[in-house]
């Protein structure tokens, strides 16, 4: 007769859970989607403003090429 397998310690990821997460309550995808959005909108916005000081500096060089001040 064999021993029953050792039971793991509190905490431990189960057989019924192989990954070791916990599920997800419908609450935490909530809460995660939230924060994948406002992440989303973040980058958008960076990649905006980038896109506004390429086309300034784009613009700058064209109309100042070499860089000179010029009096008006």
């Amino acid at each position: 007769m064999e021993a029953p397998p050792p039971q793991p310690p509190p905490g431990a990821p189960s057989a019924a859970d192989p990954a070791g997460c916990p599920k997800d309550t419908d609450r935490q995808l909530r809460l995660r989607l939230c924060v994948l959005n406002e992440i989303l909108s973040t980058e958008r916005d960076y990649v905006g403003t980038l896109h506004f000081l390429q086309s300034v500096s784009v613009l700058d060089y064209v109309v100042n090429p070499y860089g000179r001040v010029t009096d008006n």
